[in-house]
């Protein structure tokens, strides 16, 4: 989850402010302290894809 977060450019309070969970939580998932429960693997889900859809409209953009 770590290297999709990182990979798509989120910091930890990044995703903490898209998804709604708390950056803490998020890292302690991360780092296998923490077991997410489904809802909140769809929260985490939503940010992720809110994510890849703003960088696909951003590079539309620049190649018109």
């Amino acid at each position: 989850m770590k290297e999709k977060r990182e990979g798509l450019g989120l910091s930890l309070r990044e995703a903490s402010k898209l998804s709604g969970v708390s950056h803490t939580h998020i890292r302690d998932i991360e780092g296998g302290r923490s077991v997410p429960s489904f809802e909140m693997v769809k929260k985490l889900n939503k940010d992720i894809e809110y994510r890849i859809v703003v960088v696909v409209m951003e590079k539309k953009k620049r190649y018109r």
